[in-house]
């Protein structure tokens, strides 16, 4: 079963997480509990969902996020996704200038 958990969420994490697989997944089935530590975040997709064009994001790791899908419940409750801290490194090769229209997603 846990084989078959970490395989639907490799599904839809790997468009947000590089090498995303068991190897960083410590799940707790009965409680409906995924928790990630240090999951490498890809650069491509928050360059697309921060929309800053002039940043090259050397790297983003995600402390820690957890996913709790309430099975019992499922169609009463939501799943939620927590999420700790995001760590950018990133390289500017030119000045960022942020202005009142700037949008943080």
């Amino acid at each position: 079963m846990a084989k078959f958990i970490v395989k639907r969420l490799d599904e839809y994490l790997k468009v947000i997480l590089e090498d995303f697989g068991s190897q960083n997944v410590n799940s707790s089935l009965f409680s409906g509990d995924v928790k990630l530590a240090n999951a490498r975040v890809r650069s491509d997709f928050l360059k697309e969902i921060l929309q800053f064009p002039n940043i090259e994001i050397k790297e983003a790791i995600l402390t820690h996020l957890q996913i709790h899908i309430p099975w019992t419940s499922i169609r009463k409750e939501p799943v939620s996704v927590d999420i700790d801290t995001l760590r950018v490194v990133r390289d500017a090769p030119s000045p960022i200038v942020l202005t009142s229209h700037s949008v943080f997603v």
